[in-house]
């Protein structure tokens, strides 16, 4: 069990502090943060502490609600640490606003997903972005650019401006593991799953976290074009973003491609909220119980923006496929792995091969009866 966030940590969720005074059994949602034309805000602390049982059962049910019906969701009184949040803030924009011949020297390629871009596609469209992605060593006891450590994902490349940019983020990938493998455990509660199934499918995990800088448009008149991130669904398990403004949305509806919703902005509730969402992959597991949703960030004239998700991803030889007693009738996705979807969905960032890998392509399409 994590320790209980500080007290202090909570003060500064203050505007949706409920935990401490909450009646038992009473959802942990926010006065107001809820409504069926928003995604909820969720109090979290209950899952850090053993002496809130009937708390805990009211987050647990409110976040396997927030995943059917939204697959969004804001949490406030987490786990991790708020100076560590401070701290990358601060190197994240330090980064950024280095030269670009010093950001270019860590650039990713068609080989290597980690490091620095400028160029990186959304539905076969340039993301009006820069990023820098960091993420799982294979061998901790090996130096990170030994061969070993370069996996599908490729390795992680540091920048050398800093002394304190590598420990930093490093430091803040685990703690976002760490959360939101919690958050793992409060899904598979909510859904009658053994947490067993989550924990080994994610023992090796190959999660990443990503620094994204959106620069300002250069002028108002591109304001109404112009898409930080085109619409998508995100990847892998589980999603766990800061964002310091507005410029998130999420769809309301399955997909805009259906025409059954609408786009709903999601702007933080406090400087330290994080912003959850369920990926294709949760969607898999659970028979499209939980839907993963749609969303894109709208650029910004008027300043610059920055965001840290981080991507909780399972074990690339994880199978894909819906969970026993989740799923009634035919299966509707054959069977592949998690590596397998990866492959096909980093090839379809770095370059235009004309359509971005849907989870759709792995539908099981049913033979017209003759």
């Amino acid at each position: 069990m994590f320790a209980k966030p500080q007290q202090q940590q909570l003060d500064e969720d203050a505007s949706c502090a409920v935990s401490s005074s909450a009646p038992a059994g009473k959802a942990q949602l926010c006065d107001g943060a809820h409504s069926a034309e928003s995604p909820p805000v969720i109090d979290v602390g209950p899952l850090f502490t053993d002496d809130q049982p009937e708390q805990r059962l009211e987050t647990i049910r409110a976040i396997g609600k927030a995943c059917v019906e939204w697959g969004f969701f804001q949490v406030v009184n987490h786990s991790v640490d708020r100076d560590l949040m401070q701290r990358t803030r601060d190197e994240m924009k330090r980064f950024f606003h280095l030269p670009s011949e010093a950001k270019q020297r860590v650039k990713r390629t068609e080989n290597n997903s980690r490091g620095f871009a400028d160029d990186e596609l959304t539905k076969q469209k340039r993301d009006w972005k820069e990023i820098f992605d960091f993420g799982h060593v294979y061998r901790k006891d090996l130096d990170e650019d030994d061969p070993a450590n370069a996996g599908m994902d490729g390795r992680n490349q540091w920048p050398d401006h800093s002394p304190t940019f590598k420990a930093t983020m490093k430091e803040y990938y685990e703690a976002n593991a760490k959360f939101a493998q919690v958050l793992m455990d409060a899904l598979s509660e909510s859904l009658g799953v053994d947490k067993k199934f989550f924990r080994e499918a994610f023992a090796n995990h190959t999660s990443f976290a990503r620094l994204n800088y959106y620069p300002k448009l250069p002028s108002a008149e591109q304001k109404q074009a112009a898409l930080g991130i085109s619409r998508h669904t995100d990847a892998g398990g589980l999603t766990v973003l800061w964002q310091d403004g507005p410029g998130l949305q999420v769809y309301s509806g399955t997909k805009e491609d259906f025409k059954d919703g609408k786009w709903v902005d999601v702007s933080p509730l406090s400087e330290n909220a994080f912003t959850i969402n369920i990926g294709d992959m949760v969607h898999v597991w659970t028979g499209g119980k939980c839907m993963a949703p749609e969303h894109r960030v709208i650029a910004n004239y008027e300043k610059e923006r920055f965001s840290i998700p981080f991507f909780y991803n399972p074990s690339y030889d994880v199978i894909m496929q819906p969970l026993p007693g989740l799923v009634g009738g035919k299966q509707k996705y054959r069977p592949f792995t998690w590596g397998e979807f990866r492959r096909a969905r980093f090839a379809g960032d770095y370059a235009d091969l004309g359509k971005e890998t849907q989870i759709e392509d792995w539908e099981i399409v049913a033979t017209p009866q003759t």
